[in-house]
């Protein structure tokens, strides 16, 4: 049996990470982010990021969000799903990963 749940409508494909006991999942419109339980995929919180998500990483003990309609990166807590810190990266981020002590932006 495979589990799944039904994520909040969004204009562009929902973009996912695991970690922590949890699945991250974006959507684009409008600019969300879900936080789903990795073992029974209940949805259990959703947090407003920037405009446009594009992509999602977790690491470093946070949760972090590419926002490519406004140029910025979101870092969300990821034991209140808060966002902590709001980073203007400028153009259009498009993916994100996070390794070795730091945060990789891809940026057009």
């Amino acid at each position: 049996m495979v589990d799944s749940t039904q994520l909040p409508r969004g204009g562009l494909s929902h973009e996912l990470a695991a970690g922590s006991g949890h699945v991250w999942a974006t959507a684009g419109d409008p600019g969300t982010l879900s936080q789903l339980s990795a073992g029974d995929m209940s949805l259990e919180h959703v947090t407003n990021v920037g405009t446009t998500p594009t992509g999602v990483a977790v690491g470093a003990g946070s949760v972090w969000v590419v926002n490519q309609g406004d140029g910025t990166v979101s870092r969300v807590a990821i034991d209140s799903g808060r966002v902590t810190r709001t980073i203007h990266v400028g153009g259009a981020p498009n993916s994100i990963a996070v390794g070795a002590g730091r945060v990789w932006v891809s940026v057009d």
